[in-house]
């Protein structure tokens, strides 16, 4: 266990009951969240930014479109060589 580790560990042990329960609902925050709702939380706090309060997905999944021929990359490729 690393210094660090150990710091904290005798830290939490020092703790009361709710100054435990800030923390372990700070560490459910933390490790729950994914890197957009982060960003998005970091974010809604700067006055410059204005954050939509519908974060869940911004943007609609689409599939790719299928071509009837090869595809452009694969043409180029093939002209270069």
């Amino acid at each position: 266990m690393t210094s660090l580790r150990k710091s904290l560990h005798s830290t939490i042990d020092r703790l009361s009951e709710p100054e435990a329960q800030q923390v372990l609902n700070y560490a459910k925050q933390v490790h729950g969240k994914s890197g957009l709702a982060v960003l998005m939380e970091e974010l809604s706090h700067d006055s410059a930014v204005v954050v939509s309060s519908k974060i869940d997905r911004p943007y609609k999944r689409v599939s790719p479109v299928r071509g009837k021929d090869a595809a452009a990359s694969k043409l180029l490729i093939k002209d270069r060589r």
